[in-house]
């Protein structure tokens, strides 16, 4: 079951989340994968360009954590919530100030929501990754000399990550391999923070 839709539209979500609970029935759980990156210096910066990057990196999610988790939709043997956030979440960069702190948000919110919802035996997580060879990625990458390029490679011992290495921690943290863990941050990341 697909649905397109702008998450940025938040009062037409609840009917996304009552149609298909109609569909498969009580919600277990979410990924909220969805994230818009932003590079430009602070001087350039204006509340257009943190609305937008907050609409879609954070509150989409806590909006959709807020109708899930209703007891109308959740399954009251319980649910998992993972929200990808970033490793720029914890590590700043030049050029990021508004995707720097929009993973930041998400990463503080999600530890909040996590107490607040145990109480309905729901776990929630984030998974923080490096860079991920996707769309958006590539489109940021080619923006970029081949030098610059070569340097961001350098950065993950273990190379750009895959989708893939991602979803492995998604399907963790949505198992109940996981039913222990709550209110953390996977680093997942090819050892971009060891460094």
């Amino acid at each position: 079951m697909i649905y397109v839709q702008d998450i940025s539209k938040y009062n037409e979500l609840e009917y996304i989340v009552a149609d298909a609970f109609l569909k498969i029935g009580a919600i277990d759980g979410f990924i909220h994968s969805a994230g818009i990156e932003l590079t430009m210096p602070l001087i350039s910066m204006n509340h257009n360009y943190y609305e937008k990057l907050f609409a879609i990196n954070v509150i989409s999610g806590f909006e959709l954590a807020r109708i899930v988790s209703k007891r109308k939709f959740i399954n009251p043997a319980g649910a998992s919530f993972v929200f990808i956030a970033s490793v720029m979440s914890d590590f700043g960069q030049a050029g990021k100030i508004g995707y720097c702190s929009s993973k930041g948000a998400l990463v503080a919110g999600a530890r909040a929501m996590s107490l607040e919802l145990i109480s309905k035996k729901i776990r929630v997580n984030c998974i923080s990754p490096a860079v991920i060879s996707t769309e958006m990625s590539k489109k940021l990458l080619d923006t970029l000399s081949s030098e610059a390029q070569n340097e961001i490679i350098r950065m993950h011992p273990t190379g750009i990550g895959q989708s893939l290495d991602i979803a492995n921690g998604c399907v963790f943290l949505l198992s109940d391999a996981a039913k222990w863990v709550t209110g953390t941050n996977l680093i997942i990341d090819g050892g971009y923070t060891a460094r």
